[in-house]
């Protein structure tokens, strides 16, 4: 059983500090069974950092392409649960909290700056704004958990948009309740990625001194990164070589067809296909996406 004591301590070795600002990527179930769940975390982040101080995660929902018309709408609300996972959830319910209005990318956010991070930060705003706003603000990253279970660093995102990456995307979106009470409807438009392909940029970031620490929270592998230096070396590296971001699996659509410098044309991807899904999936991406750079139609 992990107690609070010994995460605050774990913490406290890790060098986070009081007036810190985290950006937080958690898997619960790799730092082991916590003395009463995932509140536990909150409070044990809340304490180390203080009231100066200010944690941040994701609370992203889900998307779906709505191609047939009788399809069932699901509602995002302020309340629908986000697919992030058990942690970031538990941060929407903590007392408190402060959850941006953005209907697809949401963040949630609690402490000092949770109510300036995310207040503003709804359907014209950048789908990454909070994180953007992080890195101008001395921000750190922080992942909990295995590299398929908290892929990347997020300020990824924040890069690959800034340089207008060009990419194929399915029209996805949602449909939300906005502030007048009516419904309406807000599509994808930003790029996106695979966040194993993120994961190369590793090396670069031990080289320049962006990785702060590396150890362990409970039985979990930590990792703290300084935000404004992994999105300044995103920045240089990805301008010169936009494939640090491309990931070794043969059958990623993400990353072998949809962006503009991915290594393989659809042709020649379902070549190598032996899964019907895969193929399927590939022909109609190649079908109905539509070409995106960066993101389109945003107030910054």
């Amino acid at each position: 059983m992990v107690s609070k004591e010994q995460l605050v301590n774990d913490l406290l070795k890790a060098g986070i500090q009081k007036g810190d600002i985290l950006n937080l990527k958690v898997s619960l179930r790799a730092i082991g069974k916590i003395e009463n769940g995932a509140d536990t975390l909150i409070e044990a982040l809340l304490e180390v950092i203080g009231t100066e101080g200010t944690i941040v995660s994701d609370a992203f929902v889900s998307t779906k392409s709505y191609f047939l018309p009788l399809q069932k709408r699901e509602i995002v609300t302020q309340n629908t649960k986000s697919y992030a996972g058990a942690f970031t959830n538990a941060m929407v319910n903590f007392e408190g909290s402060y959850r941006s209005k953005h209907p697809i990318q949401k963040f949630v956010a609690i402490g000092k700056l949770a109510s300036k991070l995310t207040n503003s930060h709804d359907k014209d705003s950048f789908a990454y704004g909070v994180l953007r706003d992080m890195v101008e603000l001395g921000g750190k990253n922080v992942k909990v958990g295995p590299e398929e279970k908290v892929p990347g660093v997020g300020t990824t995102h924040v890069a690959i948009c800034d340089l207008s990456l060009e990419q194929r995307r399915l029209p996805k979106g949602v449909y939300y309740k906005a502030e007048d009470n009516s419904t309406k409807y807000h599509q994808v438009n930003w790029v996106g990625g695979c966040g194993f392909g993120f994961a190369n940029l590793m090396d670069e970031f031990k080289s320049k001194k962006a990785v702060l620490h590396e150890g362990k929270l409970g039985d979990a592998n930590l990792k703290i990164t300084d935000m404004n230096k992994t999105y300044h070396i995103e920045m240089e590296k990805l301008d010169e070589n936009p494939k640090y971001i491309l990931c070794d699996k043969s059958d990623c659509i993400d990353c072998r067809v949809s962006w503009s410098f991915s290594d393989k044309s659809y042709f020649s991807f379902l070549l190598n296909q032996k899964s019907l899904r895969k193929i399927f999936l590939a022909i109609f991406h190649a079908v109905f996406s539509k070409k995106l750079k960066g993101q389109t139609n945003v107030i910054r």
